[in-house]
């Protein structure tokens, strides 16, 4: 009788204890993925000598394809000024001068596509 009146009384303080839990080692904090598009870090445009003649003025939206060293491979012109003397030199220009960041892919730089846009405005 004496056993389970010991039994007992164990069952109920167990009932009252909070829940144990395992202790395990905390996990190594890995790094996010890097996946991040190029960015402009540099680009050289002249002003097209027809254009400023004519006065002509506009945004051209390109695609460029950024390489992973970060230079223009291609680039195609996405939206129009409306002037192909804007829209051919932007084309030109950014193949040419422009300089980005690498697009990242998992932290691995890789070629990327993104939109140059370029704002071609007189003084």
């Amino acid at each position: 009788m004496k056993l389970n009146k010991t039994y007992a009384l164990l069952l109920a303080l167990c009932l009252h204890c909070a829940p144990v839990q395992a202790v395990s080692k905390p996990a190594k904090a890995l790094p996010p993925p890097y996946n991040t598009v190029p960015l402009l870090v540099r680009c050289d445009f002249t002003y097209p000598t027809k254009a400023a003649r004519e006065g002509a003025e506009g945004t051209v939206q390109l695609y460029v394809k950024v390489n992973r060293i970060g230079l223009v491979e291609e680039a195609v012109v996405y939206r129009s000024s409306g002037y192909r003397y804007l829209d051919y030199p932007a084309r030109d220009f950014a193949l040419e001068t422009c300089v980005f960041t690498p697009g990242l892919h998992n932290g691995v730089a890789v070629s990327k596509w993104t939109i140059l846009t370029v704002q071609w405005e007189l003084d």
